[in-house]
């Protein structure tokens, strides 16, 4: 094995793991990973407005204190992580981008429209654009890495379980009508038979 496969194999056992965790603490993770990419976003846009590299403190850290601050409440007011693992792909983008949006015009027109000293506007505009693209590509990694565990755990939870007396004609005509039906049943279903 190379060293992707193995690091990938390691990030897909550490996911499934973590599906494990109860709800607090998933919405937890979350909420530390986009507390990250608000500062992360921050910085980056720094960099980008003035082109040079600053260091955590004073502007650039008040900067990152009023993302979070925006940010955090509205992603969770808006739903966002009431289906943390739900949406992957582009489903996940098109989820993240509607708060995304809203924190936007909310961070712009603080930091660009209204003007804080010590904050460039420039970083009003910028450091929205980056967040929406940390926060659905971080969407977009959770849900490669969990799309299977994730959709073999809700199948194998939410799907009941049948057992059919009467492993006859009608006993099978019974298992592919249900299989047909609106009723769900999951694998595998047993046919029991006295015979």
């Amino acid at each position: 094995m190379n060293i992707k496969n193995i690091v990938v194999y390691r990030l897909r056992e550490l996911f499934r793991l973590m599906l494990k965790f109860p709800r607090y603490a998933k919405i937890g993770i979350i909420l530390l990973v986009d507390t990250s990419l608000c500062y992360m976003a921050t910085w980056l846009a720094y960099y980008l407005a003035t082109s040079e590299l600053v260091a955590f403190y004073g502007s650039v850290l008040w900067a990152a204190a009023i993302s979070v601050a925006l940010a955090i409440p509205l992603f969770y007011l808006s739903g966002l992580y009431r289906a943390i693992f739900r949406y992957y792909g582009f489903l996940a983008i098109f989820s993240v981008s509607y708060p995304v949006a809203m924190y936007g015009l909310m961070f712009a027109s603080i930091v660009t429209v209204v003007g804080i000293p010590g904050i460039p506007r420039m970083i009003g505009l910028i450091q929205p654009l980056l967040l929406l693209f940390f926060i659905s590509s971080s969407r977009v990694i959770a849900g490669y890495f969990l799309s299977g565990a994730y959709r073999n755990e809700i199948k194998t939870n939410t799907i009941p379980r049948a057992l059919v007396y009467g492993a006859g004609f009608a006993g099978s005509q019974l298992v592919s009508g249900l299989r047909l039906s609106l009723i769900h049943i999951s694998e595998p279903t047993r046919l029991l038979s006295i015979s």
